[in-house]
């Protein structure tokens, strides 16, 4: 049984929404598309790191530093929220025998939050686990 970590194990990012939160609307959807475009660049890049990530993203859209930490804590609250219901699911399925793995499109760093949040690794070994 293979799943995916947002929104099936965990909420979305919800990045478009955190913009949205902390900046004007049309500045929030210029922010969010300049945004996508660098994850979609960075997302295949395990080593990418978070700081690296949003000062691209800073560079790209001119939204202040300060502003992406509020954007970047909002995004980190929401991948933290996870379905136990799946979860519940999830392991009922490992103690009927069901071997389980994740494929994710997530950037690495903000898997790693999902997976934390989910405690993923109890119920999925790591060989079983491919983050885009």
């Amino acid at each position: 049984l293979v799943v995916d970590c947002g929104g099936v194990t965990n909420e979305d990012a919800g990045m478009k929404r955190a913009f949205r939160k902390v900046l004007p609307e049309e500045r929030a959807d210029a922010a969010f598309k300049a945004a996508k475009a660098v994850w979609n660049v960075l997302k295949v890049d395990p080593a990418v790191t978070k700081e690296a990530y949003w000062a691209r993203i800073g560079e790209e859209s001119g939204v202040e530093p300060a502003v992406l930490e509020e954007v970047d804590a909002i995004i980190l609250e929401t991948l933290r929220t996870s379905f136990p219901e799946t979860l519940d699911a999830m392991r009922r399925a490992k103690e009927r025998g069901v071997v389980l793995g994740v494929v994710s499109n997530h950037i690495a760093f903000w898997f790693q939050e999902c997976s934390a949040a989910a405690r993923l690794p109890e119920l999925v070994a790591p060989e079983l686990t491919i983050v885009s």
